[in-house]
């Protein structure tokens, strides 16, 4: 991973370099998580070298994603999985049953999850999950969220964990399901929805004026996912929602 920070998008300054206080860090550790993780996230771990970053979602046996974020592997041979924060102890919960009989273990990180922008394509199409371990000054999380909406990546948090399948999320076309790879929870759900034409509904943008409205907040809209307040990069403001 490059975090040379002439390799910014915009010319002239320094790269961004800041933490993600709305994302929360759960890493597996064991025999071999990613062999553990493979039946379990809907993305494909077989592709995951060290230091990558794969889009992903675990999703629950009625096939609703239970969170949406990435999996990184690291030089030693753990797994980190990225998420929002309010949603890193219920991916424990969920998954330490299952990682037991793969002797593997899962915790919280306490550290902040770190992003550098860079110029080449990443997370939300411009941002780099960083390996520095510093508490940085620069709190990046609502311009991830302004990124994460034009990129139209549909971030879980705790209001709307576990009410929609990938697809209605669109993290299909985000690489963040694979439908060749096998089993993993809800693969059978998901997979019927997709090949027998099941899914009606889908993100959709909005904009609107005044406070952002918070996730899961029904709205004529649809139910909102991801809002970000107007600002330099949005005026109105804007966001994703299911509708």
């Amino acid at each position: 991973m490059d975090d040379d920070p002439s390799n910014s998008r915009s010319s002239g300054r320094d790269a961004k370099q800041g933490r993600w206080e709305a994302a929360g860090c759960v890493s597996v550790l064991g025999i071999d998580p990613v062999d553990f993780l493979q039946g379990y996230l809907t993305c494909d771990l077989t592709r995951l070298n060290t230091d990558d970053v794969l889009p992903m979602s675990l999703c629950n046996l009625k096939g609703r994603v239970i969170v949406s974020g990435w999996v990184r592997a690291r030089a030693d041979g753990s797994v980190d999985l990225i998420v929002h924060r309010s949603l890193t102890q219920r991916l424990v919960d969920v998954l330490t049953p299952y990682a037991r009989f793969s002797r593997c273990e899962l915790s919280i990180g306490s550290a902040p999850v770190c992003l550098t922008e860079e110029a080449t394509p990443g997370i939300a199409g411009h941002f780099h999950l960083t390996t520095e371990e510093a508490v940085l000054s620069l709190d990046l999380s609502e311009a991830m969220n302004v990124a994460l909406i034009e990129h139209g990546f549909a971030w879980i948090t705790e209001p709307t964990s576990e009410k929609f399948l990938p697809q209605v999320l669109d993290l299909h076309n985000k690489g963040a399901v694979d439908f060749d790879k096998g089993c993993y929870l809800g693969q059978e759900i998901v997979a019927r929805a997709q090949f027998r034409g099941k899914v009606k509904r889908g993100l959709v943008p909005f904009s609107y004026s005044g406070p952002a409205p918070s996730p899961g907040t029904e709205t004529e809209d649809g139910q909102i996912v991801i809002a970000v307040t107007a600002a330099e990069q949005f005026s109105p403001g804007k966001g994703i929602a299911v509708g």
